[in-house]
C-alpha cells in the first residue's frame, strides 16, 4: 500500500471528515443496540438443567438470587484434556470476584458443552 504524502493542514481536513463518518458509525451501533434492547422478551419454559460443581442446578438456581448472570461458553470438548486456548487465556484475565461482588447483583459460570466448567478449573474463586 502506498500512501498519499499531504500536508499538516491536508491531513486535519481528512481527519475532520473521517471523524465524522466514525461518530456516525458510533450514533448507529448505539441505535441499533436500543432496538436490540426493544426486542420482545421470550420466557424460558424450557427446564435446562446444568452439572455444577455443587451437582445439578436448574438456570434459575444459577442466578443465586441475583439479578443478572453472566455465563461465558468456555470451549472445552467432552474428550479434551485443556480448554480453547483463547477461552484459557480469557479465564486467566477476567476477574470475576471483582464483577460478582455481593453488591454488584450479577452471578457468573462458564460453561462448556455438555457440562459447566468447576471455578477452580479456571481459576475464579
Amino acid at each position: 500500500m502506498t500512501h498519499t504524502i499531504g500536508t499538516r493542514q491536508e491531513w486535519e481536513v481528512a481527519r475532520r471528515a473521517l471523524l465524522e463518518r466514525e461518530k456516525e458509525l458510533t450514533r448507529m451501533g448505539d441505535a441499533l443496540a436500543r432496538e436490540r434492547r426493544a426486542l420482545p422478551w421470550v420466557p424460558v419454559d424450557k427446564d435446562y438443567r446444568f452439572d455444577t460443581e455443587h451437582g445439578p442446578r436448574s438456570l434459575a438456581e444459577l442466578f443465586d438470587r441475583r439479578s443478572q448472570l453472566i455465563i461465558y461458553h468456555f470451549m472445552f470438548g467432552p474428550d479434551w484434556d485443556e480448554g480453547c486456548p483463547s477461552c484459557s487465556s480469557l479465564g486467566d484475565h477476567i476477574d470475576v470476584p471483582r464483577v460478582t461482588a455481593p453488591g454488584a447483583g450479577s452471578s457468573s459460570s462458564a460453561s462448556a458443552k455438555p457440562r459447566l466448567i468447576p471455578a477452580a478449573v479456571i481459576g475464579w474463586k
